[in-house]
């Protein structure tokens, strides 16, 4: 018994000098070499000091920091923490202040489930502005003959309250979406396309949004864009919306969805991407005409997309838009003539330049749920 113990305390030791002296060793071998730049920190890795005889002292807690950071294998036992410990085992979000995961995998933004319940809301007088300017918008367009419509994608929240936490529960009647789009809907020079329950009623042809992504998934963009399409054909009895039977649908693995990434958990979910391969496609890629973004756009490669369609009877649009847009763009590019697209996240503003150049007929601003607020500077989330 006595042998078996002191056999045990020696491979204890020995096990544990390893793993102090890892660093060190790894140091000279490179058995693991990590990242310079630690993404989920947002910062560098600490350096490995150099001592200097005449200041010591900092030379142990810089070597701490030095040896924190560089522990072999650290951001993968972090992300295994993360997935298996926290989310698999526990059932808890590693980033509860970010992430609320709910039922079968799904996960929720906690800033879009404050919509959600109606714990974030803004003053009457708020609202009011934020009606104001996209009437606004309404009346520039107006002014020179362009007809103008608004689309505001659902949260998931509203779409898969099915799988929201047990815990969430509506604080208010009518949530500041509603209230906003209720003002909206008054407004004569606005088109307003009735997302939510086009989308809500899409849930029946199979999962429209992602489980570890905020977005939908092409599927739902799909269905999105028929919406749109129905409302502008009111006004535009020409345009006819594609079906179904226009393209056939791949099913991938889908890991790298946002909320998935903000909780370093891709390794330990699983998620599906649908993606819509359209049969025949009429629309042809332009070049770009150079408009600009708005100055520190965190985007400025993907400002700008024009394509085109050979039917000189199809009208024109230009689409201000976020990133809700991406996988409706192969669609509703087949309805028009010439459609440019915008990417305005965050300001959807009014670029009298490409306007002036382009004289569409038909203005569509793209603005998800979240993003309405903005109108008014309010960057809340």
């Amino acid at each position: 018994m006595k042998r078996t113990r002191y056999i045990f305390s020696v491979i204890l030791m020995i096990m544990f000098f390893i793993m102090i002296s890892f660093v060190m060793l790894n140091d000279l071998f490179h058995f693991s070499v990590p990242e310079k730049v630690l993404v989920m920190e947002k910062r560098n890795l600490a350096r490995k000091p150099i001592p200097v005889i005449s200041n010591l002292d900092k030379y142990p807690p810089a070597y701490t920091r030095f040896y924190d950071d560089r522990f072999p294998f650290r951001l993968k036992l972090m992300d295994f923490y993360a997935g298996v410990i926290n989310m698999k085992f526990f059932h808890r979000s590693p980033d509860p202040k970010l992430v609320e995961l709910g039922k079968d995998g799904w996960m929720f933004y906690v800033t879009e489930g404050s919509i959600y319940r109606g714990a974030f809301m803004l003053s009457d007088n708020d609202i009011q502005k934020i009606a104001d300017e996209v009437h606004k918008r309404a009346v520039y367009y107006h002014e020179k003959g362009i007809r103008f419509y608004l689309a505001v994608p659902p949260i998931k929240d509203e779409v898969y309250p099915e799988y929201l936490p047990r815990k969430y529960s509506r604080l208010s009647e009518k949530t500041l979406t509603d209230k906003i789009l209720d003002l909206v809907r008054k407004d004569t020079l606005v088109g307003l396309v009735d997302m939510k329950s086009a989308v809500i009623g899409a849930k029946k042809h199979g999962t429209i949004y992602f489980k570890t992504d905020n977005h939908w998934n092409d599927l739902g963009a799909f269905y999105g864009y028929r919406a749109i399409i129905e409302r502008i054909s009111k006004d535009f009895p020409g345009l006819k919306a594609l079906d179904s039977t226009d393209f056939t649908i791949e099913t991938k693995p889908f890991t790298f969805g946002n909320m998935a990434q903000n909780l370093h958990v891709t390794d330990y979910v699983q998620d599906v991407i649908l993606n819509p391969k359209l049969k025949v496609d009429r629309s042809r890629e332009d070049k770009p005409r150079g408009y600009k973004p708005r100055p520190v756009f965190p985007y400025p490669a993907e400002f700008e997309y024009e394509r085109t369609v050979d039917n000189p009877s199809l009208p024109t649009i230009m689409v201000v838009r976020d990133s809700y847009f991406n996988g409706m763009m192969p669609f509703i590019t087949q309805n028009f003539r010439k459609s440019t697209i915008l990417y305005d996240t965050f300001t959807y503003g009014v670029f009298d330049d490409a306007v002036q150049n382009e004289k569409p007929d038909i203005a569509l601003y793209l603005i998800s749920e979240p993003h309405m607020a903005n109108l008014i500077g309010i960057i809340w989330w």
